[in-house]
Order: C-alpha cells, then structure tokens, then sequence
C-alpha cells in the first residue's frame, strides 16, 4: 500500500479517518497491514486532527497488544518519522503510561524512542515542561542508550530551567558526578527521596540507582 495522501474535501478526509480508525481498531487486519495502515491513519490525523491524542494512544498500545510489532518494522514503513511524533501533544499527556507499557512488557527500543522523543521536545523545543523533574529522575536513576547527561542540549535545560526543585536536583546530580562521596550522595539521595515518595528502598520498583545510594548512605 503506497503512502499516497490526497486530502479531499474535510467531510470526506474525516470519512476516511473515522473508516480507517473502525478497522484497525477491529484488530482483524494482517500483520503487515495493520501497520501500514496505521501510519496512514496518523498521517492523516496529523493534517486534520479529528481524532484525540489520547484515542491514538490507546488504539497504538491496542495494536502492540495484538500484533507486538517490533521497533525495526516501524522504520520499514518509514524510514525517519518517530511515531511518537502522532501521539502526543506539547503537554506530553499519556507519555509516562506510555513508557511503562513499554518497560512492562520488555520493549526497550520502543521505550528508548519514546523517552528520547518526549526528552528532546523538553531540553530543544521547550514543550513537555511539566515533565522536566519526571525526565530528571528517569536520567539519573536509569541506564539509557545514549548518556544524556552528556549532551549539551540537556545540560543547558536544566542549568538554566526556572522551575527550583528540577534545577536543585539536577545540580546535586552534577555535584554527585563530579565527586562522589557521602556530602553530595547524601544530599541527591534526600532530593530524590523528597521528589519521589514512591521510592522506598525495599520496594521492587524503586530503581536499583537509589537502592545502592540509600545503602550507601544508611552505612556511613
């Protein structure tokens, strides 16, 4: 199926849209298809926005449950587009849920697009900024592909960025970086404590980056 957009009049492009979202939503299109398909359903969407960011998530994650595409076929439809482009507003509403879908069922490069996606309109474009401090701790308390608190569009957000409880955590993380010992572990590890409450050092979620700086801490 070739990629050939002809945008008609509006009543007939949200016809199409509506036609097209009841099918893949059907979940009875072959494997092949159905991505295909989907990627014309954003492309469309994208020029005429009638259906909601959070409807295409749902219908995305709904896909992935039935065909459990892999991260390299989406790049066989298209060589450049991210697909997390189409799915989200400059709010980033849905992306966090997103993410965890992923990490849940071992998607890591799925995971990885997203997260460098949502982490890039951040640090370059200055939108999902009520994501700063959720970006923040996934950065310094997990191991990514790329080490993002190298990269100069990151370190330029947070050095400057006007929301304090971000900036002071991010500068105790440079701190830690820069010299590793009790004064500076203490103080990220009562930051990060303080900004996630849902870490606790015995839970099973709690990532293994503050597990070790709470045993660290609590043996000196």
């Amino acid at each position: 199926m070739q990629l050939n957009y002809i945008y008609k009049t509006s009543r007939q492009s949200v016809c199409n849209i509506i036609h097209l979202y009841e099918k893949l939503n059907s979940v009875n299109n072959t494997r092949e298809i159905a991505l295909k398909e989907f990627y014309i359903l954003l492309k469309w969407n994208d020029h005429l926005s009638y259906l909601t960011f959070n409807q295409l998530q749902r219908l995305w994650i709904k896909l992935l449950k039935k065909y459990k595409f892999k991260y390299q076929e989406w790049h066989e439809v298209t060589s450049s587009d991210n697909i997390h482009t189409y799915l989200f507003e400059e709010s980033g509403n849905g992306l966090q849920s997103l993410i965890r879908f992923y990490q849940d069922r071992q998607l890591i490069l799925w995971k990885e697009s997203a997260f460098s996606y949502g982490l890039q309109q951040l640090t370059s474009q200055n939108k999902m900024t009520n994501l700063a401090m959720y970006f923040l701790t996934q950065v310094i308390c997990f191991k990514w592909q790329k080490d993002y608190h190298k990269d100069p569009s990151f370190i330029t957000y947070f050095q400057t960025t006007n929301q304090v409880k971000v900036k002071a955590l991010f500068n105790a993380y440079e701190a830690y970086l820069n010299q590793q010992n009790l004064a500076t572990a203490i103080k990220l590890h009562q930051l990060l404590a303080a900004y996630n409450p849902q870490f606790k050092a015995l839970a099973k979620n709690t990532p293994i980056f503050f597990k070790q700086l709470d045993t660290f801490v609590s043996g000196c």
